[in-house]
This record gives C-alpha cells, structure tokens and sequence, in this order.
C-alpha cells in the first residue's frame, strides 16, 4: 500500500462496461507515479492535495491502474481479523483449563493489543 497526496487528476475519457457507463480518470501524485482509475461517476473521486492510500498495478493494456484502499477499511479488517483470533486462542486457554472463563475477555484483550503491536 502506498500513501501520496494527488498532485493532478484530468479525465481520461468514457466508455461502457458490464455496469454502464465508466468514467477513467488519470492520477498524478506527489511520490511521482501516475495511473489510472475509473469510476462509476463523471466526477473524480479524489482531488488535487488530497492523501490517499493506494495499490498500482498493470492492466490488460499495460497501463498503471489504480485500485484506491481505504485506510479506514483495511485498519478495522486488520482490527477484527486480530480480535477474532485472539478470542478464539483466550477461548482455548480456557478449554484447556489454563485461565477461568471470567479471564476470557480481559485475557483477549492484553492478546488483540499485543498482536496489533508487534
């Protein structure tokens, strides 16, 4: 994942896909890279000076196409994937008889915070 501020973005032109109509849109960035991204709307979706996190990678055309992340989204899907895995091994650790049931939540809690750290 890579993070830039968008230095410019110009319309790249339209064209009709599987889900209507597709609007392409060439992005410049701070970090020097440029791609292409399209869009459902005739409007860019991010704008000059704005930060974003993004993934380049080539397209059939061997153009750099754009796939936008949202940092929002991969932090909580980071977030529940560690909190999920640390109840389940607090929930061993009480099947195993190794801490009481009443350890459970604060047992995957000190777990969440210590995967989400190292």
């Amino acid at each position: 994942m890579i993070t830039s501020k968008v230095e410019n973005v110009q319309g790249n032109g339209s064209w009709e896909g599987k889900y209507g109509t597709m609007y392409s849109y060439e992005y410049k960035f701070e970090n020097g890279e440029v791609g292409l991204a399209n869009h459902k709307t005739n409007t860019a979706k991010y704008n000059k000076g704005e930060s974003v996190s993004y993934e380049m990678a080539k397209d059939l055309q061997g153009n750099n196409s754009i796939k936008f992340i949202t940092v929002d989204k991969t932090y909580n899907n980071q977030q529940n994937s560690t909190s999920s895995f640390a109840l389940s091994y607090a929930k061993d650790l009480v099947v195993a008889d190794k801490i009481p049931i009443e350890k459970i939540i604060d047992t995957a809690t000190k777990l969440n915070n210590w995967l989400q750290q190292n």
